[in-house]
């Protein structure tokens, strides 16, 4: 008889278990319908990921993600440029990101790029009094300034290091209008370049100013020059003397 007077006071907890029930389910789609899995894919495939551009980076950094209407900035390297109307900020739309103009080697175009050796040449001004005969002195501090290993410049791309000559004597580089190179002669017209590398004299051989090259007289370590002589641009052995290095140095940056 008790039981059967509480059947409605039952009835009655069960139905406000059932109406919590409910509310709990009701609350819980509610807060996963706030962030929807569609609308998270959406916007991850509208935002676009960061590349890479050979001789310069971008900001933020290669690899990261970022929105669709943001945008990317692209420096390059101090060894590199690009164009007087380089764009350099690209935009992410949809997805994708905007192109921008590349980074080009070398600081400037006053560099001649050897692509032989991913190398930039050009002509410096030699030491104003004479020294020791260094051909290196004034490529010594490029490597800080530019963030690139710096040398005098060597190749077998000849004519690479003959256009470097040509663009420092049209400018008045230096003085005299001669600029060693990383090119040596130890005995008998025997040229190699300063990491021992021979160069073959049908290489050299048709690239002399008129009248050279010239035999040396003695086992004297001889230097390899650019110089201009009758109206042509060429190369000129030497033999170290005082005062030699008034010369220029065709001094190179390794990419």
């Amino acid at each position: 008889m008790n039981m059967l007077n509480n059947v409605p006071f039952l009835r009655s907890i069960a139905g406000m278990m059932l109406v919590i029930v409910v509310s709990l389910s009701v609350a819980v789609d509610a807060c996963m319908r706030t962030i929807p899995s569609e609308d998270i894919i959406m916007a991850r495939a509208a935002s676009c990921t960061v590349g890479t551009e050979q001789y310069g980076t971008f900001s933020p950094a290669p690899g990261s993600r970022v929105p669709s209407g943001s945008t990317v900035d692209l420096t390059c390297a101090a060894y590199a440029h690009t164009s007087s109307t380089g764009v350099t900020r690209a935009t992410c739309f949809n997805g994708v990101l905007s192109p921008t103009s590349p980074c080009l080697p070398c600081p400037d175009g006053t560099w001649v790029f050897d692509a032989t050796t991913n190398r930039c040449f050009k002509g410096f001004k030699g030491p104003a009094v004479a020294t020791p005969c260094d051909i290196r002195l004034p490529c010594y501090g490029l490597a800080a300034t530019y963030g690139a290993p710096s040398d005098i410049a060597y190749t077998l791309n000849l004519p690479a290091l003959l256009d470097a000559g040509t663009i420092a004597i049209q400018a008045h580089v230096n003085s005299d209008p001669a600029y060693h190179v990383g090119i040596g002669d130890p005995i008998d017209l025997s040229y190699q370049l300063i990491d021992g590398t021979p160069i073959p004299p049908t290489l050299i051989n048709p690239l002399f100013v008129p009248f050279e090259p010239i035999l040396a007289s003695s086992a004297t370590s001889q230097f390899m020059i650019v110089n201009i002589q009758l109206g042509v641009v060429g190369f000129d052995d030497i033999v170290c003397t005082n005062g030699v290095l008034a010369f220029g140095s065709i001094c190179q940056l390794q990419l």
